[in-house]
């Protein structure tokens, strides 16, 4: 069946090559070899097109292996997609299914808490087996790159930078920093927060800064986690933990997620283990026993930025480059995949239907699409943390009332469920786990 669909998708680009410049090297270049780069050429690449990847590191094993600290929540219908890709079967023993999210509000030293809201498994609806998948990032990009490197319509162009580009009217020149030049429909910008490609673009972005750094690492604990996810929301930031699989040596682990004072956060990467499973312990709590640092220990400064534009002239942004929020929802990369369905869907109608797929017109559709989405994220995000980050004693005093309140109305839970698990709504083919036809 996939063959089929193949063969017809192929037919629909040699069809619509005709009818544009045959003389391009890609359709499309994607600048940038991390999560939405990959996923992005991938998905396009079973599609039909033909792209080159401008990829500055290749993810080896031990790159992989390594990652970057984060572990990442993947959502219901970006994982539908993941799996048609392909690339989440090369996952298998190395994510494990968050089947509930505690809530809890405390103090430093408060280690016996109770949860104020929980969110589980059994208030999902049209067969979503879990709240979300986690998996860290390093084992995900290299699964990704496993796919991308074996898909005949994708040249990786490794160890490369992008210099320059001009965009003329009916193609986009690429200029590497090696002094090839390049030419294709459209130029991708999956480059991250500091887009290069956003800026040779001149869009603008509005956000703010957190005052906030996030510590990410994984530890180990006495008790399994059951596959619970615990957000506790504490003065100087949100400190949360994330079911990980168990490690090589048996021992249950779960992915830190802390967000601190930039100097507080400055002292505790500085911090022997000993001093920094102290400060841990006291914010963690004893639900899941003796809880350990277990491995590197990353930090990152949080804040807002959003793009003002997310297309110009036969350029698109899309991830990080269009939007980077606060990770206290867990949407970042959800958000990111998200951006990645829509383009998918909007440029296979206009060539299918023997158009361009890189006019104003076809992109504004996605711009359209994505806008209110990521909007809608970006100001839950910011309400959220701005709620739970002080300690003023009448708004904690409503903030917990109101979690309790929720916890107690199934139907609203449900609501925000779907909503995490992106299967309500508008939905593009691929979070369908569908191809786009």
């Amino acid at each position: 069946m996939f063959e089929n669909v193949k063969f017809d998708l192929t037919a629909c680009y040699r069809l619509g090559k005709k009818m544009f410049n045959d003389k391009l090297n890609y359709d499309a270049i994607i600048v940038g070899g991390g999560h939405a780069g990959l996923t992005m050429g991938v998905a396009l690449a079973k599609l039909g097109f033909k792209l080159a990847i401008i990829a500055p590191l290749e993810v080896s094993f031990k790159v992989a292996d390594r990652g970057d600290g984060r572990a990442l929540a993947i959502s219901e219908a970006p994982r539908r997609m993941l799996e048609l890709l392909g690339i989440w079967a090369k996952l298998d023993g190395k994510y494990a299914p968050m089947k509930k999210v505690n809530i809890l509000d405390g103090k430093p030293g408060d280690i016996l808490q109770d949860a104020l809201l929980e969110f589980d498994q059994n208030a999902n609806q049209d067969g979503v087996s879990a709240v979300a998948h986690v998996v860290e990032s390093g084992h995900l990009l290299g699964a990704m790159w496993d796919v991308a490197q074996n898909e005949a319509n994708i040249t990786l162009l490794i160890g490369r930078k992008l210099k320059n580009f001009k965009t003329h009217k009916s193609q986009v020149d690429v200029t590497l920093d090696d002094g090839q030049e390049i030419s294709a429909g459209l130029i991708i910008a999956a480059d991250g927060r500091g887009s290069m490609v956003r800026d040779l673009l001149d869009i603008k972005t509005f956000g703010w800064g957190y005052g906030q750094s996030a510590i990410v690492c994984p530890v180990s604990h006495e008790k399994p986690h059951l596959g619970t996810a615990y957000e506790h929301f504490y003065p100087n930031g949100p400190f949360a933990s994330l079911p990980l699989p168990n490690g090589a040596d048996g021992r249950h682990q779960s992915s830190l997620v802390w967000a601190e004072s930039p100097e507080f956060a400055k002292k505790l990467m500085a911090a022997d283990e000993d001093f920094f499973n102290q400060e841990m312990v006291a914010r963690f709590g004893l639900h899941l026993g003796d809880v350990k640092l277990c491995g590197e220990r990353f930090t990152y400064p949080l804040g807002l930025k959003v793009a003002h534009d997310y297309i110009a002239d036969r350029a698109v942004l899309i991830g990080d480059a269009a939007h980077g929020i606060h990770p206290i929802a867990g949407q970042g990369l959800n958000m990111g995949l998200r951006d990645i369905a829509v383009l998918a869907e909007v440029m296979t109608e206009a060539r299918n239907l023997g158009l361009d797929f890189a006019t104003h017109i076809v992109l504004n559709k996605y711009q359209t699409w994505r806008r209110f989405d990521v909007l809608t994220h970006a100001a839950f995000a910011e309400v959220i943390n701005r709620l739970f980050s002080n300690d003023i004693a009448p708004v904690r005093f409503v903030r917990d009332l109101g979690l309790k309140l929720v916890d107690g109305m199934v139907p609203v839970k449900k609501f925000f469920n779907k909503e995490a698990a992106a299967v309500s709504g508008d939905l593009p083919s691929l979070l369908k786990g569908e191809f786009p036809s």
